[in-house]
């Protein structure tokens, strides 16, 4: 067997969330560690700040650029993080389908000529599951849990795991629940705001430290489990329900009255439901050892980070409440039930997909 322990693991979207801390976990490990960036003013700042690593400037969308870094750095393992999320790929679902699965099967492709082939951890989403009615789907979900994609991010992740999974290399899928960023700076985003304030209060989410998160895809690399797909959650202290989440996260960075209020999603209909829920993570614990961060961990590293900035923000927070009360999908006072898709698809026309 040809020995590859001393070959790179090369990293793709790796100054994403995620991306940021499994560079900067690899290089505490000393990992040989290839970036592939584009070429902008941000990600030359980001490479400034990791001299750890080297990196192959370029666009993932370039097959001439995928071979050539492959067949020069010959990785021993590929971290696949880059992607296009909501909203952004919303708007440009062109460019998103681009990021999310031709740079998939270009990478995988240009891997499956190598000898032996690197070992391929994709990173994938749970909304690749659609929709979750926890009143008629009492389970957690798990790998076996159907896919039912409804919107075009989903669908292109649904479209990338199969590709990886007929590709003849060993991989990795990991599906990740919702990421809480514990460095969240106030940004008052109109499009995520909208998006964020579709999700119903009461629909179930499972989020997990982008600590942990970036702890499993780390361990993934040198993992002595291979084609398997593995559900990406914090443990149980990470099972909220959506507003229960947002009013703890927003109370973490000093928005002591909250976010506004959601909506709640009508049990006898389906579509009002989003697509998160609760997961079954055991054999992603057991396999990668990544949980190391309960919920009150997480606030307590927001509360931290946000310092002096959540005191100023604090008697703010009631003119926060209203203004993000105005980037919200409903209006204000609205009493009726949610309904996150007709929302979202009605600020962009092209990000929902056909029911099965």
């Amino acid at each position: 067997m040809t020995d590859v322990s001393g070959r790179p693991v090369l990293i793709t979207g790796a100054t994403g969330l995620i991306g940021r801390r499994v560079t900067q976990i690899l290089l505490e490990r000393r990992v040989d560690t290839v970036l592939c960036l584009r070429d902008s003013k941000a990600n030359r700042r980001f490479a400034a700040t990791h001299l750890g690593a080297r990196v192959r400037w370029g666009d993932l969308t370039d097959p001439a650029y995928v071979s050539q870094t492959l067949a020069v750095e010959r990785p021993r393992a590929i971290v696949h993080l880059a992607a296009v999320i909501p909203p952004q790929c919303f708007e440009d679902p062109d460019l998103a389908r681009r990021v999310n699965v031709e740079s998939t099967r270009t990478l995988l492709a240009a891997a499956a000529e190598m000898d032996p082939p690197p070992r391929f951890v994709h990173a994938s989403s749970i909304g690749v599951h659609g929709p979750r009615n926890p009143h008629r789907e009492q389970g957690v979900l798990t790998v076996d849990t159907p896919i039912a994609p409804r919107d075009v991010y989903a669908a292109q992740k649904a479209i990338a795991e199969t590709l990886v999974r007929s590709a003849a290399l060993p991989w990795l899928i990991l599906r990740v629940g919702g990421v809480v960023d514990i460095e969240q700076s106030v940004r008052l985003d109109p499009a995520v705001m909208y998006f964020e304030s579709t999700m119903p209060g009461n629909g179930r989410i499972h989020t997990v430290d982008v600590r942990d998160a970036g702890k499993a895809f780390a361990n993934a690399v040198e993992a002595a489990a291979a084609q398997q797909i593995l559900m990406i959650g914090g443990d149980e202290s990470h099972r909220k329900l959506h507003h229960e989440f947002t009013d703890e996260f927003a109370r973490a960075l000093g928005m002591r009255r909250g976010l506004p209020d959601k909506p709640s999603s009508d049990p006898d209909v389906d579509d009002s439901w989003y697509a998160t829920d609760w997961m079954d993570t055991a054999e992603a614990q057991q396999v990668l050892d990544f949980q190391d961060h309960t919920f009150a961990d997480t606030l307590a590293a927001v509360r931290h980070h946000a310092g002096l900035l959540g005191l100023v923000i604090a008697p703010f927070s009631g003119l926060s409440k209203l203004v993000l009360s105005w980037m919200s999908a409903y209006p204000r006072r609205y009493a009726g039930v949610a309904e996150p898709w007709p929302r979202i698809a009605a600020r962009w026309p092209e990000a929902l997909v056909e029911k099965e």
